[in-house]
């Protein structure tokens, strides 16, 4: 799997493309809310999901270190996208192996 950032913009539909190694078609889009001021609604989930049916990608995701909406979490079942809020997220990094995580962090932490 390759994953591509496309756009820094926070008001992107999305910022990450992801395909498969050696395919130019992504088969999910990926969208990052870094500072969410509230509860994500169903605006940026109405954005990402238009571009992934403009774009016929089958799989969408919206990652946030805050929390989803009620409006958003029923809209994300309905259109099958996939929500992971910040406890979530640390879930999952916490799930992974130490030296993933510590592989992790040199990519997304500048040294200092």
């Amino acid at each position: 799997v390759v994953a591509t950032r496309v756009s820094g913009e926070p008001a992107s539909p999305f910022q990450i493309r992801i395909s498969w190694k050696g395919e130019a078609r992504a088969f999910a889009l990926v969208q990052c809310i870094a500072q969410p001021d509230d509860a994500i609604d169903t605006k940026p989930l109405v954005n990402l999901h238009a571009v992934l049916d403009k774009e016929k990608v089958r799989r969408g995701y919206v990652i946030t270190p805050g929390k989803f909406s009620a409006a958003a979490l029923e809209f994300a079942a309905q259109k099958g996208l996939t929500l992971l809020s910040g406890e979530a997220f640390l879930e999952k990094l916490m799930a992974l192996p130490d030296s993933a995580r510590s592989e992790l962090m040199r990519t997304v932490v500048p040294a200092r």
